[in-house]
């Protein structure tokens, strides 16, 4: 046999493969005469057995099957323009896999309703953990269905035992076992919340609050009955008291927030909104304020005043690009469009870029708030304002702890 035929080619040896980590599923490459060997993953360092890729993912420099078993069997010599051919391959593309989304997020009480969730989603959540374990014993099996590889003294830090399978599939066992602890961790929070609300007897007081004929007796059912019903006279002084009508409350759509539940009621015009009930040991009151998007002046008595001291406002807060007056430099301030609930009027709102203020307000994840204004001591726009603080995220007062 000849040296050419005993050995071979340079180009074989030297080309590269595609692989893929059992464990952490990170793509890699490595070089052709490692096959059969077992190296460490550079993602997550775990044991990886380097097995030959099917024909169909093999480079596209094996022109027929004939030519490339020709190769594989006897290490004939290939031509010039053939290892040209192989050199010039496309080398796989590295990918990475991005972590799952938190399954603890922060509730936003005043999310459109028809957008609502519905509380945690099982299905996905186990959904994952099946699809995660039927992957782990298929790659715990792929590995061992090969046979233990030969030894081969040109490796570097490469590992050849049957004990490092069995880390493998250990390593694999423990982050499956891990998920399923972070899924029934959970569960059981979610269902520690629920068994804590008495959730018929909520339904009955969301009822009789939007059921009631007056605000007085309204107040009945609110949050700080004796307060709201204060504010509640001084609000409809301006504002018509209308019954909206009860139709259903959504027990299906109920977050929790310890002592806060959210949720939406149907009205009769079979309409949505969302309501905010506090728990008050074993009694269930109503956020009357964050219901009606209290303010205790109105947008069109702010633009009449223009008070220079801050004035508290429930708005949702929206990015605009609006730069005139005195907030014509687009460098220095940010600005921001603040709409009522109760009004068609907007204020266009102002904080300097880069401030902690803005920075607060950037990161609120909701985007009704509460926040305080103020106009400019010389005033050229009844609708521009500062913004002089965030008070809280959301409509309800004391949700963030």
């Amino acid at each position: 046999m000849s040296s050419s035929e005993a050995s071979p080619s340079t180009s074989s040896q030297s080309g590269w493969l595609p692989f893929q980590c059992p464990a952490c599923f990170e793509l890699f490459r490595a070089r052709r005469h490692r096959l059969q060997q077992i190296g460490k993953c550079p993602g997550c360092q775990a044991p990886v057995r380097l097995l030959d890729p099917l024909p169909e993912t093999s480079s596209p420099s094996r022109v027929s099957p004939e030519k490339g078993n020709a190769d594989r069997e006897g290490g004939a010599d290939r031509s010039p323009q053939s290892q040209a051919q192989e050199n010039e391959a496309p080398k796989p593309v590295r990918k990475y896999r991005h972590g799952a989304a938190r399954l603890d997020e922060k509730l936003d009480w005043e999310d459109d309703p028809q957008e609502e969730s519905g509380g945690i989603p099982w299905k996905a959540i186990f959904g994952s953990v099946l699809g995660l374990a039927i992957l782990a014993v298929g790659a715990a099996y792929m590995v061992k269905s090969y046979s233990k590889p030969k030894p081969n003294h040109q490796s570097l830090s490469l590992i050849e035992t049957d004990e490092d399978l069995a880390r493998i599939e250990e390593t694999l066992a423990l982050t499956q076992n891990k998920m399923k602890q972070e899924v029934d961790d959970t569960a059981e929070e979610a269902m520690k919340q629920f068994s804590e609300f008495d959730i018929p007897l909520v339904g009955e007081r969301v009822m009789n609050f939007i059921s009631a004929k007056t605000f007085e007796e309204q107040s009945k059912f609110s949050r700080n009955p004796e307060q709201t019903l204060a504010i509640m006279r001084e609000f409809y002084r301006k504002n018509t008291f209308e019954p909206l009508g009860f139709r259903k409350f959504e027990e299906r759509k109920i977050s929790y927030l310890d002592p806060f539940i959210s949720s939406t009621v149907q009205l009769d015009d079979f309409t949505y909104k969302p309501i905010v009930v506090e728990k008050v040991g074993d009694k269930y009151f109503i956020d009357w304020e964050s219901w009606v998007g209290y303010c205790a002046v109105s947008v069109e008595q702010l633009q009449k005043e223009q008070p220079k001291e801050p004035v508290e406002v429930r708005v949702v807060v929206n990015n605009q690009d609006y730069y005139n007056y005195e907030f014509h430099d687009d460098k220095k301030w940010k600005s921001y469009r603040l709409s009522f609930r109760s009004s068609d009027q907007a204020l266009w709102g102002y904080v300097e870029r880069g401030s902690e203020l803005h920075e607060k307000i950037e990161d609120d994840f909701t985007s009704s708030m509460i926040l305080s204004v103020a106009y400019p001591e010389k005033v050229r726009s009844q609708s521009q304002v500062f913004i002089m603080d965030h008070i809280t995220g959301g409509w309800v007062r004391g949700l963030q702890k």
